[in-house]
């Protein structure tokens, strides 16, 4: 196992340049725990800023404002990436600057980074060792130099029916004195296949001493059990059956396979690549290149090297081959080659393939990752996001259901999240439903699915609904405010069962699961007008958990701003990690009828509008934001998909209004869908009141 290298450490992509200040750049040396930041002059590495030797050459009386370039030095040592940590382990620097060959800049790697690399490849390697003995099919003892001793592995416990836990620490000649392994440490000679009856086994057994800077430390044997040696001729025989189906599988096999021996004759063609050459088995004995065209399987077993994935035009076919040298005894005796792939394009299909499931496999996992929360990632420092998380905190020790009310974009599914993954149903299945966004008639059997023939258009065999999909973990009805009272009827004796019943089907299905609902409507005011079912009502409300609007808790906005902006620029790839003075001011003075997901996406929009630098500036922000806090400035939009957006802003709010909050009207009166409405709902952070 080759010595890890300094590209096997994490390296920290970090620098300065002339125009950083010291106030920065000690911030992020802070931020960071280093003490060292390369300085940059147009890409270039012209030296580093040192906080220690910065600190000690201005006896901590400095204006932050400064250059750091006065305080840096040219006086530095770099690593490539391909050095040996070995070479470095025991550099006094807390941190090291990376640069390539061409000494172009790559980051720098902190001296514990590379010293738990190294304990890491040691352990790795004590672990192998460890493994390949206790894997090994023949019986070890080693003992000290005291005659202790200090291993045994599964198999000598297995053949002398000994527990090494008994034995480990307890003098040889107490546990094995007829080994003779003690004689072997007193005189240092080894004894080479010596026959032994020990524990009434005839053993055969290999004795040596373990010598260490010409001191014996211990000796260590190896023994075989002679009655192993019975069963060699069984074990000939399955070898001559494994031969013979290796035989039937490489004549069976899809990819052709040819065998050479050193000196570059046939000595084995398998009848795919009989026919794909269009040869017989006249062609084993010849030389390979009389057969192959463009053959490099006799310089193979000259130069030992495999050569895997290799183009090779072979009868007008540009054929994926590999070859690979066959060693015996440390001796090349031959070479075996394989066409992988006849022709180029099955590579191509396969490499399309495994694109495919690798993009899959990436956003699975995206998924996966972004999914789980915990109430760490629901950020705010107000008194009243605080009791929210106490009280979510509490309901997630439970199984009872919960019902979060709040204005839309306040984060009431952060919060569900939160409670299912950390509560006792979180190995369990997360799902999430939004009562609103799926027409009425659809309802259904999108919660409780249905059996094939329900109706026209039902899938052959039918298709599970969300609860039986949620079964043994949480289910999370979003804007139950709108789902239908004759739903609501059905939603009711699910929870009262806990059986559900298929659409067109005529057995219950017993389901367990716990149900998170939320709304921004007020349910107790359309319980009294008779819109929602007061019974359902009150099994729904076990535990409610009020999530305030933004506009109530605007000391949490400074830290908000600061978390999105992170998580913002970090997505797209963009570095925006700072606000000005001007545009916060703004951001504060906004009532946010959109709560926290307009301000995401306020955020976004702005972090989109830097074209340079790492500063969003009041100019950034939305023109119905600036204007909505000052109304008074003149503001010329920016471009036209500023002024498309804020008219269809203007009139989906007046639609809305004039139909009392009535989506369905408002979709219709529009000519879009419902899905739709509520999509431009969300992306412009509408209030319906």
């Amino acid at each position: 196992m080759e010595s890890p290298t300094i590209s096997d450490v994490k390296v920290i992509k970090l620098y300065v340049d002339e125009k950083t200040t010291i106030g920065e750049a000690l911030e992020m040396a802070a931020q960071n725990s280093i003490n060292t930041i390369p300085v940059l002059h147009e890409g270039k590495l012209i030296g580093v800023f040192s906080v220690k030797e910065f600190l000690i050459k201005s006896h901590g009386f400095y204006d932050p404002a400064d250059s750091v370039i006065p305080y840096s030095t040219n006086n530095f040592n770099v690593v490539y990436t391909d050095t040996d940590i070995l070479k470095v382990i025991n550099h006094n620097e807390s941190e090291l600057v990376v640069v390539d060959k061409k000494d172009g800049f790559i980051g720098l790697v902190r001296m514990i980074d590379v010293q738990q690399k190294l304990l890491e490849v040691l352990h790795e390697r004590l672990e192998r060792l460890d493994a390949i003995v206790e894997a090994s099919y023949n019986s070890i003892i080693s003992i000290n130099d005291k005659g202790i001793i200090d291993h045994m592995n599964h198999s000598a416990e297995r053949l002398l029916k000994l527990n090494s836990m008994y034995c480990l620490g307890k003098h040889i000649k107490e546990v094995l004195p007829e080994s003779g392994l003690f004689d072997v440490l007193i005189n240092g000679l080894p004894q080479v296949n010596v026959r032994a009856t020990i524990r009434n086994r005839e053993l055969l057994i290999n004795r040596c001493p373990i010598i260490k800077d010409d001191k014996i430390i211990g000796a260590i044997a190896v023994f075989q059990d002679m009655t192993d040696l019975n069963g060699i001729i069984k074990e000939l025989s399955k070898a001559q059956s494994s031969l013979e189906l290796l035989e039937t599988i490489m004549e069976s096999t899809y990819d052709g396979i040819v065998v050479v021996d050193k000196g570059g004759y046939i000595t084995k063609l398998n009848k795919t690549y009989q026919e794909f050459l269009g040869v017989g088995d006249e062609a084993i004995g010849k030389h390979v290149t009389e057969v192959i065209d463009n053959t490099r399987m006799h310089i193979v077993t000259k130069t030992g090297i495999p050569e895997i994935g290799e183009a090779q035009v072979i009868r007008g076919h540009t054929t994926i081959v590999k070859r690979v040298p066959i060693k015996q005894d440390g001796e090349i005796v031959g070479a075996v080659g394989v066409v992988m792939f006849r022709d180029i394009y099955e590579l191509d299909n396969l490499m399309n393939k495994t694109k495919q499931l690798e993009r899959e496999l990436e956003q699975y996992k995206k998924k996966l990752h972004e999914d789980k929360f915990s109430f760490d990632d629901i950020i705010g420092v107000s008194p009243a996001i605080e009791q929210a998380k106490y009280y979510a905190s509490r309901a997630a020790m439970t199984t009872s259901n919960v019902l979060i009310t709040g204005e839309t974009g306040t984060g009431k599914e952060l919060f569900a999240k939160a409670i299912h993954y950390t509560g006792q149903r979180a190995d369990g299945p997360y799902i999430k439903v939004n009562c609103a966004a799926i027409p009425a008639e659809l309802l259904e059997s999108e919660l409780f699915g249905y059996e094939e023939g329900a109706f026209t258009g039902a899938k052959r065999g039918g298709k599970p609904g969300k609860f039986e999909m949620a079964n043994h973990g949480t289910i999370f009805l979003d804007e139950i405010g709108d789902m239908p009272v004759y739903m609501q009827a059905k939603l009711l004796r699910a929870i009262q069962e806990k059986e559900i019943e298929r659409v067109g089907g005529i057995k219950t299905i017993k389901v367990d699961v716990r149900i998170i609902a939320a709304t921004n409507k007020n349910l107790e005011l359309m319980v009294k007008n008779g819109e929602f079912r007061e019974d359902l009502y009150y099994r729904l409300n076990v535990i409610n958990i009020n999530i305030t609007p933004l506009k109530e808790k605007k000391e949490d906005i400074d830290v908000l701003v600061k978390h999105l902006l992170h998580k913002i620029s970090k997505n797209m790839g963009k570095h925006v990690d700072k606000i000005s003075d001007e545009a916060m001011t703004i951001l504060k003075s906004y009532s946010w009828p959109g709560n926290i997901r307009e301000l995401e996406n306020v955020l976004e929009r702005a972090i989109d509008m830097v074209e340079y630098g790492y500063i969003v500036e009041e100019r950034h922000l939305p023109p119905y934001i600036i204007q909505k806090v000052n109304p008074r400035k003149n503001f010329m939009p920016n471009d036209l998909k500023d002024v498309l957006e804020q008219t269809e802003r203007e009139v989906l709010e007046r639609y809305l209004k004039m139909n009392k909050g009535n989506k369905y009207k408002t979709a219709k009166m529009l000519n879009i869908s419902r899905s739709t409405l509520y999509e431009k709902i969300e992306k412009y952070n509408i209030e319906i009141n």
